[in-house]
């Protein structure tokens, strides 16, 4: 039997029994745990609460007397908007949830909403499949497709739903609409989509 001659703990063999012993807590002379250091150490940053006045050879020009944390990540105005419409312009979006109504399948809370509104309303409608039905324009000179939300065969219009406009939405639709007049687009904004669901027809 293997037992702690600090506490008299049951280890399972030989080499369980060193280990708990060089770190038993009643162990007089016992190690810290490199785990336990890793904590302590992140706990007690040696420049935790310090400015950059203390260490101004740390300090951009811009930044002295501030925190080390607004140093590192501080942005100008000017530098946040061109960071913001970067990462605009190369969001694909697609993380929104999918749902499924009346058998079909829409991306996200207001297509869902807007969907069951037509269900209710006694609305035909259709889920356009992205690698089926395509407009195709071009933008940057690259060719792309392009494919609308909603179909409705009865009114022969095609519904894009718009909570909020990624990049060059605004450009490609512009672009698909001028190229295509005799197709109708209805875009639904906020305004369109709370009308909608009140029960409105917005085309």
């Amino acid at each position: 039997m293997f037992l702690c001659k600090f506490c008299h703990k049951q280890c399972k063999n030989d080499n369980s029994q060193r280990n708990h012993q060089r770190l038993c807590c009643d162990n007089p002379e016992k190690q810290i745990s490199s785990f336990v250091k890793y904590n302590l150490a992140k706990e007690n940053a040696w420049n935790k609460g310090l400015s950059q006045k203390e260490y101004p050879s740390l300090a951009r020009p811009n930044q002295k007397g501030k925190k080390f944390g607004s140093a590192l990540t501080g942005h100008s105005e000017k530098t946040k908007q061109k960071i913001s419409l970067k990462l605009s312009v190369n969001n694909k979006g697609g993380r929104s949830k999918w749902y499924e109504v009346a058998g079909q399948k829409v991306q996200g809370t207001w297509e869902r909403n807007v969907a069951q509104k037509f269900e209710e309303m006694g609305i035909s409608w259709k889920k356009l499949n992205v690698n089926i039905h395509t407009f195709e324009y071009e933008i940057d000179s690259k060719k792309r497709n392009y494919t609308p939300d909603f179909y409705l065969k009865e009114y022969d219009i095609y519904i894009e739903i718009k909570g909020y406009w990624w990049g060059n939405d605004k450009e490609k639709m512009d672009i698909v609409i001028k190229k295509y007049p005799d197709v109708k687009f209805i875009i639904i904004e906020k305004e369109q989509y709370n009308k909608i669901m009140q029960g409105e027809l917005v085309w």
